[in-house]
């Protein structure tokens, strides 16, 4: 089989990439994966004609890589075009795999090519995999994507051993990129109101995204400066050793098909407080959910966690027992056979 995916470690910019890796590297140990990135420095696909992402570099390269793979596994629009051109020269099947939706990332301002992409590729794949039984639903609604040829295939995480980083102040951290869909703005409103009940609390936001400036100027504005850590994108090592100093991780997200950092912090016995919007809530119920953009609903949240060091212990305790079955394996296990069932 051939997994083509926009991005794959080292090259990453957020949970996509991290995601396929996870996925082929399961995959790889049953059966035999050749995984297709753009050749070179990936550019962003956002800045590409759509007809290049069919006929171009990117189409040309899986032409040639995947001439004798049995069946595609594309993940996101991106890599659509691609694989639609693949099965119309090779008659063989291809399956997509949403991660997000145009939707999800834009919101109102979508952009209409990205979506007609999209919704060509889910409806001429012969099967959909979404990563959420809520991002499932939005490919019927959006795109009118038959519900027989459609699969929840939950993602999931790698077995780690986790620590614990005392500091002996609390820290509550946000993990994405800065952008309008993570809801970073929410986030530094939440730790305002927050920083108004104690005035020890530290906060995280590690991402990268262009609304950085923005957030920087609104940080200052509510006198938080002091009081906020903002490394920028940090890669795997850097998320693990930050969680061993997290006490409660916040998770605003104004759409999130899943939410992969959140079982990552569970790993951690780390208590999530997310929006209902978060795909990855169907895994953990132990997560705190609170409805998108309810401000005052997250800092209470958040709050209640902080100030009461058992109940959040018993959470973490909780999130981590609950993501503890979320592998890789399982998840390569699940997709194998939405395959087998096309091929």
């Amino acid at each position: 089989m051939a997994l083509l995916t926009w991005e794959y470690p080292p090259e990453v910019t957020g949970g996509l990439g991290i995601a396929c890796e996870g996925i082929a590297r399961a995959l790889d140990r049953l059966t035999g994966v050749e995984v297709i990135t753009p050749a070179g420095e990936a550019v962003d696909p956002y800045d590409c004609d759509p007809e290049d992402l069919e006929g171009g570099e990117y189409g040309a390269l899986v032409l040639q890589r995947a001439a004798h793979a049995d069946v595609v596994h594309a993940h996101d629009w991106m890599t659509f075009p691609a694989a639609m051109a693949w099965a119309r020269q090779t008659g063989r099947p291809w399956v997509a795999h949403v991660h997000s939706l145009e939707i999800d990332r834009s919101g109102g301002m979508a952009l209409p090519e990205i979506r007609e992409i999209e919704g060509a590729g889910l409806r001429m794949a012969d099967a959909v995999i979404a990563v959420s039984h809520r991002t499932a639903a939005r490919c019927v609604d959006e795109y009118g994507v038959s519900p027989e040829k459609l699969h929840v295939v939950h993602n999931g995480i790698e077995p780690v051993k986790p620590w614990r980083h005392e500091t002996g102040v609390p820290r509550v951290s946000f993990i994405g990129r800065l952008t309008w869909q993570k809801a970073p703005d929410d986030f530094v409103e939440i730790a305002a109101r927050i920083a108004e009940m104690n005035k020890v609390v530290q906060f995280t936001m590690a991402g990268r995204g262009e609304m950085g400036p923005e957030l920087v100027e609104r940080i200052a504005k509510h006198g938080l400066t002091r009081r906020f850590e903002m490394p920028g994108f940090i890669g795997r090592e850097a998320v693990r050793a930050l969680l061993a100093r997290t006490d409660v991780l916040c998770m605003p997200s104004r759409e999130e098909p899943f939410g992969l950092v959140a079982l990552e912090a569970a790993a951690f016995a780390v208590p999530a407080v997310i929006s209902t919007t978060a795909g990855v809530g169907e895994l953990l119920p132990a997560a705190r959910h609170v409805e998108a953009g309810d401000v005052e609903g997250f800092a209470g949240r958040i709050w209640g966690l902080v100030v009461d060091p058992e109940w959040r212990r018993e959470l973490g305790e909780r999130s981590q027992l609950q993501a503890k079955w979320a592998t890789w394996d399982r998840t390569a296990a699940a997709v194998i056979e939405v395959l087998r069932q096309v091929i």
